[in-house]
């Protein structure tokens, strides 16, 4: 969940997005994605085009293991939320990013996540 998004954990949600195959490995040797996303039981990457629209807002209360795993994400939310209120800006986001494996709002923070660790600032 983003703090960008209304949507809650159990919701549903709609979006248009492009999803494609993991990438396989660049050079002969190199990391192969694919397959440790075969084994984390990933099936596709990609992303959406605008945020989701709430379909259906989490009415019922789901099977033992969706009631627990909303739970967790409503602490992962309530930990979000007090990490941005404590350390305002870049340095609360990267500080978000590690903690509870959320990518940050900032696009700066963004491009360091998604380029490797550096970025410029020009």
């Amino acid at each position: 969940m983003s703090s960008q998004s209304a949507a809650q954990p159990g919701d549903r949600i709609r979006l248009k997005a492009t999803l494609s195959p993991p990438a396989k490995p660049a050079l002969p040797g190199g990391f192969d994605y694919a397959r440790t996303a075969w084994f984390d039981q990933v099936g596709a990457v990609g992303y959406a085009y605008a945020p989701p629209t709430i379909e259906a807002a989490n009415v019922d209360g789901g099977t033992l293991m969706t009631r627990y795993r909303r739970g967790i994400e409503k602490v992962r939310q309530a930990i979000a939320v007090r990490i941005r209120a404590a350390l305002p800006g870049e340095t609360g986001e990267i500080a978000l990013s590690g903690a509870s494996a959320e990518l940050a709002s900032d696009s700066r923070v963004q491009a360091t996540y998604l380029g490797g660790g550096t970025h410029d600032d020009d």
